[in-house]
């Protein structure tokens, strides 16, 4: 488990109206859970799933299952990696970032670039909003698929 994807799910279930939430994966585990005014509802295997509850199946990611998940506020737009690579916040070592925290971005506008191969990928946003969250940091290899940030629209 990384730092990014810890925080990812700890976002995400704070935003969602699930009270409980606790994931036994090999030798990992976490357990999250909510103050709620009814203290008598808790998830148990007579529990039926809806789209509130996040299912693991057999061998698969837990990253996987939280990624399907995390549009939970319909006002977001995650972008993610199109690529396996290094991300950049800007184009050089010393720069100001394309965005940060906060910062209004329009449609078609660079927000990052992820280098893979030697070749520099500039991200651009898909929708005009704001930058509500950056998942992760200046130089941290991204997974293909792996949410960068998150534009409140």
């Amino acid at each position: 488990m990384d730092k990014v994807f810890i925080n990812d799910l700890m976002d995400n279930f704070s935003k969602s109206n699930i009270y409980k939430l606790k994931i036994i994966y090999d030798n990992f585990q976490i357990e999250l859970e909510k103050e709620t005014s009814n203290k008598n509802y808790d998830l148990d295997e007579n529990t039926s799933l809806n789209e509130n509850t996040l299912a693991l199946e057999d061998n698969q990611p837990i990253s996987e299952v939280i990624h399907k998940n995390e549009k939970i506020r319909k006002d977001i737009e995650i972008v993610k990696s199109p690529v396996v690579g290094t991300f950049y916040s800007s184009t050089s070592p010393g720069l100001k970032p394309f965005v940060e925290l906060g910062n209004s971005v329009l449609k078609g506008q660079t927000l990052c670039v992820v280098e893979a191969m030697k070749v520099m990928n500039e991200i651009k946003s898909p929708c005009d909003g704001i930058i509500e969250e950056i998942y992760v940091d200046d130089g941290d290899i991204l997974e293909f698929d792996l949410p960068i940030f998150a534009i409140h629209k």
